[in-house]
């Protein structure tokens, strides 16, 4: 991995960044020394980490775990500020990163652009752009709190991050986006999910309009694809983010009120009859809506259109 941080130091210096690299410590020198000042001085510190670094922080002495104990001292210290270090986990092709829960869904949406552009660098990559070879990215978000266990988290957005691949193949499969299309899914971790996402989406988010023969209603768009707006699926990226904008700055200039939404949000749980109804009340008195269109509580795929914004809002 030690080749990959060198890269990933020098495009940052090329980028125009001043970069300190533990790499160029000279050897002999005092690292104590360096671990206890030059991490507090830098505004910000990306901590790349293996499995291996993972069990030496915890169950050794020496650098490792010194270093260690300074990080997870930064991070906690202050919960008001914004945390200046970014871990990164490294194994295999799977890279993980920490990060505030606001800046998840733009950190995604930069490092898939950036994919989709550094893969046709002919130079940088000849075997993938000589061969042909199709490459894209899965992501899973997981909304937890901070003191949430990391394995749990981390396991669940492997669920994610698997769930959005599945839906590609299959979408890709039928020729209606790219395989080389990179996806996203997320979800907001709750206590009593269980272990399972899936199973706990088709128990929470699928329901009939009756009982026991109604049309099944879904309550997720879930995943989305990085796709061009206008593309014929539900799940379009640039869709949902101008659609959480435009709640953001309703709300923001008090043209719709956050509590209507959390109303909505709570109605979509009760089934059917109670989201349209919901809806319908909220359009009554801004005749915009949510989306500030005519879109309804539900599309004619049966879809809910806002949840999903609706789902994450608290946390973003």
């Amino acid at each position: 991995y030690k080749d990959t941080v060198h890269k990933i130091a020098t495009r940052l210096q090329e980028a125009g960044i001043e970069v300190l690299i533990d790499q160029k410590v000279p050897y002999g020198a005092d690292l104590v020394s360096f671990m206890n000042k030059e991490i507090r001085k830098c505004s910000k510190c990306l901590v790349f980490l293996t499995p291996k670094y993972k069990e030496k922080a915890e169950f050794t002495k020496g650098g490792v775990a010194y270093e260690g104990n300074i990080i997870s001292k930064e991070i906690y210290k202050d919960q008001e500020k914004e945390v200046a270090f970014r871990p990164v986990i490294r194994d295999g092709d799977d890279i993980t990163f920490i990060i505030e829960a606001k800046k998840a869904f733009e950190f995604v949406k930069t490092y898939m652009t950036k994919l989709s552009e550094e893969i046709k660098d002919e130079e940088a990559y000849p075997i993938m752009t000589g061969s042909g070879m199709k490459v894209s990215a899965g992501a899973g978000i997981t909304f937890v709190h901070d003191k949430f266990p990391f394995d749990v988290a981390y396991d669940y957005a492997e669920q994610l991050c698997k769930s959005a691949k599945t839906k590609l193949k299959e979408l890709s499969g039928d020729e209606k986006i790219p395989e080389s299309t990179s996806c996203l899914d997320f979800q907001v971790i709750r206590s009593g999910m269980g272990d399972n996402i899936a199973e706990y989406r088709e128990k929470r988010y699928r329901f009939r309009d009756n009982k026991d023969d109604g049309d099944i209603y879904s309550l997720e768009k879930r995943p989305y694809f990085f796709v061009d707006k206008g593309t014929a699926i539900s799940g379009v990226y640039a869709d949902f983010e101008n659609l959480f904008a435009f709640v953001g700055e309703s709300v923001e200039n008090k043209n719709l009120a956050r509590n209507k939404l959390k109303m909505l949000r709570n109605a979509y749980s009760e089934g059917v009859q109670a989201a349209n109804d919901c809806y319908a009340l909220i359009k009554s008195r801004d005749k915009g809506g949510v989306a500030g269109d005519d879109r309804t509580a539900f599309n004619e795929n049966k879809v809910a259109e806002f949840f999903d914004v609706l789902d994450v809002m608290d946390f973003v």
